[in-house]
């Protein structure tokens, strides 16, 4: 059973779903991609491709507009958090997993205001391995980013780096899942 999602949720939602719609068009991901450089001039040549925003609201809108311009991918069918289509890119064959890693513990660690780059370059890296990434639930988690209980950062690095039990089809025991290729090494090694 899913729980019904939150007003803010569904605001984020719905923006997503609008941004990715409107990405189809190759003319409008090259108006919005200049969003994330934050200067002014791209803000004033995206703005037509834009609904209306406001407040703090607005500039992590114009911040994943640009996200979603640089990889207007399809969202995934079960909402999935950005760390868990960073553990994807980590378990990708030609993806340096411990980049990708030391990636995530940095973003983890900034203000909301400063995580456009950081962002930027593991979206580029996602889209080059094909790694679906669930806009929805970014701008839903980035729209939280500041809260004191840190939900949003826990939510990623429990799904970047915590395993989960799979259920055995024939037993009903419980399985692992594997850790990206350089844990499994270390965990070896220790």
């Amino acid at each position: 059973m899913t729980a019904t999602p939150s007003k803010r949720h569904e605001r984020c939602r719905k923006a997503a779903d609008n941004l990715i719609t409107r990405c189809q068009d190759r003319a409008i991901c090259s108006a919005l991609r200049p969003l994330l450089t934050e200067l002014p001039e791209a803000e004033i040549r995206a703005r037509r491709y834009l609904p209306s925003s406001e407040g703090i609201w607005e500039k992590l809108f114009l911040r994943v507009a640009g996200l979603v311009a640089e990889y207007p991918c399809p969202l995934p069918e079960e909402p999935i958090s950005f760390g868990a289509s960073l553990r994807r890119l980590a378990n990708h064959p030609d993806v340096n997993a411990k980049g990708v890693e030391r990636r995530l513990e940095l973003l983890l660690q900034l203000e909301q205001e400063a995580l456009t780059s950081p962002l930027h370059s593991l979206i580029v890296q996602a889209r080059g391995a094909k790694i679906p990434v669930d806009f929805r639930e970014l701008l839903f988690d980035l729209d939280r980013w500041q809260y004191p209980d840190h939900k949003a950062q826990l939510r990623w690095a429990k799904d970047f780096w915590c395993v989960e039990p799979e259920a055995d089809s024939e037993s009903g025991a419980e399985s692992l899942i594997e850790p990206p290729a350089e844990t499994a090494a270390e965990a070896k090694e220790a």
